[in-house]
């Protein structure tokens, strides 16, 4: 008798538990289960890097022409208020003339002034308007998709 034999023949009295047994030989594979439901869609990533920069755009249109310098100073004021006769009263008429013609002039180069400033706000007012309406047609663009 061999020493396996001997194991399993030994007997130990009534009630007590006997020796463990040897394991037995591996059984075969058993089938792949069906496969489980799909999971959960995870959370947006972050977000990658910038790309590089793209291509220069064309050159704007060439802006409004600034604004005129201002006049030189006044000149020497006439002899207003010495009127010794007639012909003073003459030269007085023509220095109040031409100082008329000088304010006229002045006005009119602060008029011609304003209307420039006003073509230029007209622009602007327009450029803005169109850059409101290109941001607000991005935005509902991105916006729907």
């Amino acid at each position: 008798m061999g020493q396996r034999e001997r194991s399993c023949i030994l007997k130990t009295s009534k009630g007590e538990k006997g020796n463990q047994g040897n394991q037995g030989t591996q059984g075969n594979q058993g089938t792949q289960g069906t496969q489980g439901t799909q999971g959960n869609q995870g959370s947006q990533g972050l977000q990658g890097p910038p790309g590089p920069a793209g291509p220069v755009g064309p050159a704007g249109p060439q802006g409004l022409q600034g604004l005129k310098g201002k006049s030189g100073e006044a000149g020497i004021p006439g002899p207003i208020g010495k009127v010794r006769n007639l012909e003073d009263v003459g030269k007085q008429l023509k220095v109040v003339d031409q100082s008329i013609d000088h304010i006229y002039r002045e006005m009119s180069s602060h008029i011609t002034q304003l209307s420039q400033l006003h073509k230029q706000l007209d622009s602007l007012r327009e450029t803005v308007r169109s850059l409101v309406s290109k941001t607000e047609a991005i935005r509902s663009s991105k916006s729907q998709t």
